[in-house]
């Protein structure tokens, strides 16, 4: 079985942050199962952020205050002199740390102090972290409010902690009581582990190499379509991935499939699923015999 921090890597090359991972320590000992992982990535990485400081900018604030400060609202401020208040009823702007990021990252932090699995040390070190933040709002996490952040280059450095973040918010879900958060295994998600790994191994061949390009790949149909849409309308043949230089041409075919399924016995295994990935040399003639057996595949044809 792969251990759980080459998991971890493996998101890493996905996210297309593995030069960042790697200024992240996992720490001496190995963590037992993923949330914990993840909650020492998170717990280092916040500790990280608030040694260079929490990104802040200005955000818009009503409030009645003793002295004059940006734009006055005269509605308001006659209603306070009415009161005899001697208060103006300003409109400014404020330098804050209260942003949607930071409040993200602290609710991730109790988040997962809050899980079954979570080691008790750890889970009170999240707890002393998100302390530190005491200028950020607490908000209730949820999967649209990750897609309502909105980062710029001068923040890029959010990308890789949010994206753990994330990660764990998928990985616990309330148990019965909806007191604690019980670990779910992503990694029995067939569907997204599939996209994952194609994502990781493109960009792991983007990162790693040089000496060959990667380039798209549509493979042209050695049939007609019947209609231009609908039933009688051919698919798109696209490789996964498809690499080239001037003397080579590979097409890259990856699954995910049951870890009982192995081929002559060469199988890495995602805790019960088995990855293969298979290199296919491509030229003219065997691109052209691989349309015609997906033809036959397809159509039956004998």
């Amino acid at each position: 079985m792969i251990p759980i921090e080459n998991v971890y890597y493996l998101f890493c090359y996905a996210w297309n942050r593995f030069e960042e991972a790697k200024a992240i320590p996992l720490g001496s000992s190995p963590s037992p199962d993923l949330p914990n992982l993840l909650a020492r990535v998170l717990l280092t990485g916040t500790r990280q952020l608030l040694r260079r400081r929490l990104d802040c900018d200005y955000q818009d604030r009503v409030e009645a205050i003793a002295t004059v400060r940006g734009r006055i609202e005269l509605g308001e401020t006659i209603q306070l002199q009415a009161r005899s208040i001697r208060r103006l009823f300003c409109e400014f702007d404020d330098l804050s740390h209260d942003l949607l990021h930071n409040q993200v990252i602290k609710a991730s932090l109790r988040r997962l102090a809050r899980a079954q699995s979570i080691d008790p040390g750890l889970a009170r070190d999240l707890i002393r972290t998100s302390q530190r933040m005491p200028g950020v709002s607490d908000i209730h996490l949820n999967r649209p409010t990750f897609s309502c952040i909105r980062l710029h280059r001068n923040n890029a450095y959010y990308v890789l902690i949010l994206k753990v973040a994330k990660l764990a918010f998928d990985c616990l879900l309330p148990d019965e009581n909806g007191d604690k958060l019980a670990f779910h295994d992503v990694l029995r998600d067939e569907t997204k582990m599939a996209r994952v790994f194609e994502t990781f191994v493109r960009n792991f061949y983007g990162v790693e190499q040089q000496a060959i390009s990667m380039v798209p790949l549509t493979i042209a149909w050695d049939a007609k379509a019947i209609r231009r849409t609908g039933a009688g309308r051919l698919p798109s043949m696209i490789a996964d991935i498809y690499l080239k230089n001037d003397h080579r041409r590979l097409m890259v075919t990856q699954n995910i499939m049951p870890a009982r399924s192995n081929v002559a016995g060469k199988a890495a295994r995602v805790s019960n699923r088995g990855i293969f990935i298979k290199f296919l040399p491509i030229s003219k003639t065997r691109l052209q015999m691989f349309r015609s057996r997906v033809v036959r595949a397809c159509f039956s044809i004998r």
